[in-house]
C-alpha cells in the first residue's frame, strides 16, 4: 500500500485547542429564574448577568413559554465551598440589574 499526505491542507485545516481549564473542586449551586422575555434580549441578558456576579459559572435556558423565560444559573467558586445564601444574593444582583 502507498499512501500521500497533502501535508499543507492538513495544516491549513487545523483549529486551535481551547485552552485547559481544570474541573472545579467545589459545589455548584443552581437556581432558577423567570422573567419576561419582552423585557429583554438574551444575550443582553448573559453579557449583564456575568458582569454582575463573579461567582456565576455557567447560564443555561430551561424552558420558553409565551414571554417568559426561565433560565438557570450555576453558582461556584474556585477557591471555597459558597453558601446557599451566598448565591441566592448574587442571583437578586442579577435580577436587580435586568
Amino acid at each position: 500500500y502507498l499512501l500521500e499526505f497533502d501535508l499543507q491542507a492538513l495544516i491549513n485545516q487545523q483549529k486551535p485547542l481551547l485552552p485547559y481549564r481544570p474541573v472545579n473542586p467545589y459545589a455548584i449551586i443552581k437556581l432558577d429564574l423567570t422573567i419576561s422575555s419582552s423585557k429583554i434580549i438574551y444575550a443582553e441578558l448573559k453579557e449583564k448577568a456575568y458582569a454582575q456576579s463573579k461567582l456565576l459559572q455557567r447560564i443555561e435556558l430551561i424552558s420558553q413559554y409565551q414571554d417568559k423565560l426561565t433560565l438557570r444559573f450555576y453558582f461556584s467558586s474556585t477557591e471555597r465551598n459558597i453558601t446557599q445564601n451566598e448565591a441566592e444574593n448574587e442571583l437578586d444582583k442579577i435580577n436587580d440589574s435586568l
